[in-house]
């Protein structure tokens, strides 16, 4: 009776996994994501089957039995070694972890894995993690705890790196997601302790549930998702609007922002539909860059409709945020951006890959280079991330940094070489700091520069905010015939 009821749990549990595995290769996923989740679909469902054999022969007499008992044991040992491995690099792809960006990494990572193997398929003659004794009954190796050891800590490993990214991000949305897989293995741990504990079919049970509720959540995020620009979508904004208000005690003021794109209708008619679905990315793609890093609450209203609710201490930052808005805008370079968005929409699983498309190795995206009428090289941000990596990163101490004085644009710097840039190419980095900025179209326009070394980056500022000291001023005007002159080739 207890062995029909432990089998009638498996084939339940293996149905519903394999009913997981095989849905969500139906764009549920980025391609790689939905490679790993159904990977480990299957693998788990392999591992109930062959802990049901398992079941069934232990104990059993004969060849046959004890045959059946040794083969499902060593498989099942490895298979749920496997399973765990899969879930890690799930998990740790999701989170853009380091580990999985290098082929190195992976083997290391995987060794582990590769060991408890091993030891399962030498354990008929070491014993290491398990054997079967003369009456053809499954006993625990005197090594059996590496199994559940290796095993564990990559679900710990990385349930432990999810729940520390979700306290990190700001992003409402990227929270939610690292809360998931922070918390989805739970129930397969608990499962698992109840069954090394009190040999019940309780792990089967608990990968099942925390597959199923992984499933769940990441349709519920599709659900409220707009499919074209990865941003929330009006249903979402709504009811994450109304549970905010819902709380009175607000320490901070909440702002919303409403926008619309200029000249929308005019891409549609003129260029079709397609380009005008790009031009909504790049908006789309600009206020993520502007408004993720603050927490702010992004969504897509409806056509070229665009809202984002934001917390902020002063109406100031509002203002400054909405020119950081502007300003990001005004500096994309519409091909190259069009193929990073491309490149991050395929990556969430937001485009299809093409099928035939060669795996391509993300470039990093190099700053704006020019070199100056004296030979030195000027490197321009094109966004405000970049601006942060230019002037904290790229720059030298003895770098020569420039922005227009009191207007959103972006960060120049002169690489010096602790050397001292001559007047000409003072004033021609000038000019290319207000062609990239807000006072494009203003005219003489003062710059203020100095050395990187006194430009700092004030604790939780948004990205391409920054202070800076004993700096000198100049006038200068935007001039685009300079830019192409300037432009490194």
């Amino acid at each position: 009776m207890v062995k029909a009821l432990k089998i009638e749990i498996f084939l339940l549990c293996m149905i519903v996994l394999i009913g997981l595995a095989a849905r969500s290769r139906r764009s549920l996923f980025s391609s790689t994501l939905q490679l790993l989740f159904s990977m480990l679909g299957y693998t788990s469902a392999a591992y109930i089957l062959f802990d049901m054999i398992w079941t069934l022969s232990d104990g059993a007499d004969g060849t046959l039995g004890i045959a059946a008992n040794w083969i499902s044991n060593a498989v099942s040992f490895s298979l749920f070694a496997i399973a765990c491995l899969i879930w890690f690099f799930y998990s740790e792809t999701m989170q853009g972890s380091r580990l999985v960006t290098s082929r190195y990494r992976v083997v290391l990572v995987t060794l582990p894995t590769a060991l408890v193997v091993v030891l399962a398929f030498t354990s008929y003659w070491t014993h290491a993690l398990f054997y079967i004794d003369s009456q053809g009954v499954y006993r625990r190796g005197f090594a059996y705890m590496i199994q559940p050891i290796v095993s564990y800590c990559y679900v710990i490993h990385t349930s432990l790196h999810a729940f520390v990214q979700s306290r990190r991000v700001e992003s409402l949305q990227t929270k939610a997601i690292y809360r998931t897989l922070a918390f989805f293995a739970i129930p397969a741990l608990v499962g698992g302790t109840f069954q090394i504990v009190y040999s019940v079919p309780g792990l089967c049970v608990g990968i099942m549930i925390s597959m199923l509720l992984l499933y769940i959540i990441c349709q519920e995020q599709l659900i409220s998702t707009d499919p074209l620009t990865g941003l929330n979508n009006r249903n979402r904004f709504e009811t994450y609007m109304l549970s905010l208000f819902s709380n009175v005690d607000q320490a901070e003021d909440v702002y919303l922002l409403m926008m619309d794109a200029d000249g929308f209708k005019q891409i549609n008619d003129r260029y079709g539909h397609v380009e005008g679905d790009h031009a909504l990315q790049v908006i789309s793609a600009a206020l993520k860059e502007v408004c993720s890093a603050s927490g702010g609450f992004i969504a897509r209203y409806g056509g070229d409709e665009f809202v984002v609710l934001q917390k902020a201490a002063a109406e100031q930052d509002i203002i400054d945020l909405c020119s950081a808005i502007n300003d990001e805008l005004a500096r994309a370079e519409s091909e190259r951006d069009l193929m990073d968005i491309r490149a991050e929409l395929r990556a969430t699983g937001y485009l299809r890959q093409p099928r035939n498309a060669k795996k391509e190795k993300a470039a990093p995206r190099a700053p704006l280079a020019f070199v100056s009428s004296t030979g030195y090289e000027i490197l321009v941000g094109r966004s405000n991330t970049q601006n942060d990596e230019l002037t904290h990163r790229t720059a030298r101490r003895t770098d020569i940094w420039l922005h227009v004085q009191k207007v959103h644009g972006s960060h120049v710097i002169i690489r010096a070489h602790d050397t001292t840039p001559d007047a000409q190419t003072i004033a021609e980095a000038a000019s290319l700091a207000v062609y990239y900025s807000q006072a494009r179209d203003g005219g003489k326009t003062p710059v203020d520069y100095t050395m990187a070394r006194f430009v700092r980056k004030p604790s939780g500022a948004l990205p391409g905010m920054v202070l800076y000291t004993d700096y000198q001023t100049c006038m200068a005007e935007s001039d685009e015939a300079l830019v192409e002159r300037l432009r490194a080739r």
